[in-house]
């Protein structure tokens, strides 16, 4: 019998700062070379979610993995540092991804069971391992709008808006 390692901390996973919405591994390095390295890293654990090891035949809603992008966050000096690409769920990953989960909810794309299923699932995956979810209630000092940047293999990416206005004319449907 193969044991999987889980990695349920991953589901503490802060949200992308606004300024970086939109500067992802899959929009830098092309389509082609994140489907490559995406099925890597989907084969890497034999087809199980990173977080809580469900083998993708098995998992909730879709059979198939997600790719999620693993980072380092400076809050302070607005570094944040590509550390690996990861394999989840879609539960496990829309746990991640709160808020847009919160945000489909309202729009009517989701059922409010789906919603309560996921969220009560990642707590108790969190909970089942001492670990708590990330809240963003520590952050302390932020860094400014214009010094936040992604950071790939040394390589340093800014944000596609000047400010929060830019950014809200994007995302106000979210």
């Amino acid at each position: 019998m193969t044991v999987i390692m889980i990695e349920p901390r991953l589901l503490c996973h802060p949200n992308i700062p606004k300024p970086l919405h939109g500067v992802n591994p899959r929009t830098i390095m092309g389509k082609n070379w994140y489907d490559k390295e995406r099925q890597k890293v989907y084969a890497e654990r034999g087809y199980h979610c990173f977080a809580c090891g469900v083998h993708k035949s098995d998992a909730k809603y879709h059979k198939w993995l997600e790719c999620h992008e693993d980072y380092d966050i400076n809050y302070k000096t607005g570094e944040v540092k590509l550390k690996r690409l990861v394999a989840l769920c879609h539960c496990c990953h829309s746990f991640i991804h709160s808020g847009l989960l919160k945000v489909r909810l309202d729009n009517g794309d989701i059922q409010k069971e789906k919603y309560d299923y996921i969220t009560h699932r990642g707590c108790q995956l969190l909970k089942k391992a001492g670990l708590k979810p990330w809240t963003g209630s520590n952050i302390r000092i932020c860094a400014e709008w214009d010094k936040w940047r992604l950071i790939i293999d040394g390589k340093e990416y800014f944000s596609n808006f000047k400010n929060i206005d830019e950014w809200r004319r994007r995302y106000a449907r979210y």
